[in-house]
């Protein structure tokens, strides 16, 4: 089982006793902290919807009511207990829509990651790699560059989400930068890349999506600029 398979496996079922996952884990750091990562959200998350309903609510509320000036007719009664069972039902359902963002959020970075770790000769490449090679790369994936993004070492194609995508290095100030580039529109807002080995952004782009990964600490906001300014779809030439 390799890290993607087990990262996707960990977003559908995190308590899996499959050997093959308990294995990887035991034997990747990297994915041993996302099973730590996931569980310890799993807690603040029922942390936040159990909400401790206070010995006898029902019966103080109708005991309140009943010492109104005027009372209320016991549909009334029923429509306030109704309200509030909806609030609470609301609130549950408010952070189930909220956990389900995050763990698609999360299953994304984590295929990120997933590729960086299976592409180790594309951050260890140290060949500049010209403007015109880059476009060639890109050509058959639908995008290209109309500028520069840095010293590029690697170029080259991948899968993502059964889509060809561009495959990018570029040089940091402290550590190789990888940029992963698709014409599919993976999110709707920027999401954020943490884990102990890496950072990153995943943002969209006109109808396509950019990725950013690399050690902590590395500024990738220049980097975002210029990929950001340069790329562009072959098929609608729109950034």
């Amino acid at each position: 089982m390799n890290c993607m398979e087990f990262r996707r496996m960990l977003l559908t079922d995190p308590r899996s006793s499959e050997p093959a996952f308990i294995e990887h884990r035991s034997h990747c750091p990297e994915c041993a902290e996302a099973v730590a990562r996931s569980a310890r959200f799993e807690r603040r998350l029922a942390e936040a919807v159990n909400v401790e309903v206070p010995e006898n609510l029902a019966s103080r509320i109708l005991l309140k009511q009943s010492f109104e000036p005027q009372p209320r007719p016991a549909w009334w009664r029923s429509a306030r207990l109704l309200a509030l069972a909806a609030s609470l039902l609301l609130m549950v359902g408010v952070a189930a829509l909220g956990w389900q963002s995050y763990r698609a959020q999360q299953q994304l970075a984590d295929e990120f990651v997933a590729l960086v770790n299976g592409a180790p000769y594309a951050l260890s490449a140290t060949r500049a790699v010209s403007g015109s090679e880059i476009s060639a790369t890109l050509e058959p994936t639908g995008l290209d560059l109309a500028g520069t993004i840095g010293d590029v070492t690697f170029a080259g194609r991948c899968i993502i989400r059964d889509k060809l995508s561009g495959h990018l290095v570029v040089k940091g100030d402290t550590a190789p930068v990888t940029v992963f580039l698709m014409t599919d529109r993976l999110v709707e807002n920027r999401t954020r890349i943490r884990t102990a080995q890496y950072s990153g952004i995943v943002l969209p782009q006109g109808s396509g999506t950019i990725a950013i990964v690399s050690a902590p600490g590395e500024m990738l906001d220049d980097v975002e600029a210029r990929v950001r300014a340069a790329l562009r779809f072959r098929s609608t030439r729109d950034a």
